[in-house]
């Protein structure tokens, strides 16, 4: 709108000074001046309030994001925690049963034959 509304205001002015002599006449190149100095004015009267609005939303946007990094990193290493101390547990259990180490059988005694 404002710079749109600018360049029209603009253009109405230098129109005014080809159509008639307004070279020396200031109240007929003032409309179109007026013009866009009123269009540039309501553009950045627009503009000002919506980039200070868009700050203050992309703050709040990427605070929010760096706390959900932030939960999913906890969750992450919450889960990693339980799986590591559910490994733990499950190697001192199998290391604390009885073990049968030995992988050979007992060969009967050749001494004490009944013939």
């Amino acid at each position: 709108m404002g710079l749109l509304g600018t360049v029209i205001g603009m253009i109405l002015a230098f129109n005014d000074i080809a159509n008639s002599s307004a070279m020396g006449k200031a109240e007929e190149l003032a409309g179109g001046i007026a013009l866009a100095l009123l269009t540039t004015a309501l553009g950045l009267g627009i503009a000002i309030p919506s980039l200070i609005m868009y700050m203050y939303l992309a703050g709040r946007v990427d605070g929010l994001v760096m706390e959900m990094d932030q939960s999913a990193q906890d969750l992450v290493h919450l889960i990693s925690a339980e799986g590591l101390a559910a490994s733990a547990a499950s190697r001192k259990s199998t290391s604390t049963a009885p073990a049968n180490t030995s992988k050979t059988k007992a060969k009967p005694d050749k001494t004490t034959s009944t013939s």
